[in-house]
């Protein structure tokens, strides 16, 4: 199922007296968020945390309006519609922004990590299932999948040496190196 509505960062806190916050961006870039001219925010009760990984039936979220966004640092300030004072910025502490799919910039040959999560992982030259894609991790200068197979997790390299093709609704196509499964 394809998400309409995907994660984009979360507020961290106000950032000045004018009711603008700061941003932690989940992106790949921050000028993702600074061209973006509005936003869903909110928190789903039904979260373990009170927050949400997607927009939820049940769930409270609001439209906002971005009136001015800019890259500071690692972050991004956002300035709000209706949000005028530090007050109201701090009211908005912890919650989630998402954005419309079809307003996400995405490059050709790139996809969104949650339309990857849960796709097998799949031998190109065997056909062997090796498991399915938990997570990836972007901390690294290189993005690492996180397969779980039946022996546990097994971390592989993004890069095109092992990644051989990925086909949406269908499975990441790899080239392992011997032994890498075992």
């Amino acid at each position: 199922m394809t998400q309409n509505y995907l994660e984009i960062g979360k507020v961290l806190s106000p950032h000045g007296a004018d009711g603008m916050v700061k941003v932690q961006p989940w992106c790949d870039s921050v000028d993702v968020i600074c061209n973006l001219k509005e936003v869903l925010v909110g928190r789903d009760p039904a979260s373990s945390e009170g927050q949400a990984d997607t927009p939820s039936e049940g769930a409270s979220y609001t439209k906002m309006t971005i009136t001015r966004a800019f890259p500071h640092k690692s972050h991004v300030c956002v300035k709000f519609d209706g949000i005028d004072t530090i007050e109201q910025a701090q009211k908005l502490h912890g919650i989630m922004l998402f954005a419309r799919r079809e307003d996400l910039p995405v490059a050709e040959d790139s996809y969104f990590i949650v339309d990857l999560i849960g796709l097998p992982i799949i031998d190109k030259n065997s056909g062997r299932i090796y498991g399915k894609l938990a997570n990836i991790n972007t901390n690294t200068p290189t993005h690492l999948y996180e397969i779980a197979t039946e022996h546990g997790t097994v971390l592989l390299p993004s890069v095109h040496e092992f990644v051989s093709d990925i086909i949406l609704g269908e499975g990441i196509y790899i080239t392992p190196i011997e032994g890498f499964f075992e």
